[in-house]
């Protein structure tokens, strides 16, 4: 694959980590292709520091991450207070 590349598909997969996030289930994918794009965003910024797409694209990814694992957090946090509601009853 050319490096070249990479500041647009972390762009790419940083949007794809920000609607997925924010999805129930979803969430893990979004925290993976989250991660994918840092990494591909931080390759492309060693080749040039100067990359717009790779600035953005790690900017989207950073968020795409965050809000996965937030929501993936909540998700789990949920379905236990959910879990422990039905075990009491």
């Amino acid at each position: 694959m050319n490096r070249d590349n990479y500041g647009f598909i972390s762009l790419i997969l940083g949007m794809i980590a920000i609607v997925l996030g924010l999805t129930q289930g979803l969430s893990v994918v979004g925290v993976v292709s989250g991660i994918v794009g840092v990494y591909l965003a931080l390759e492309a910024r060693k080749d040039d520091p100067s990359n717009s797409l790779a600035k953005y694209g790690l900017i989207t990814s950073i968020i795409g991450l965050v809000l996965s694992v937030i929501f993936l957090i909540a998700c789990i946090s949920c379905v236990s207070c959910i879990g422990m509601s039905i075990m009491s009853i």
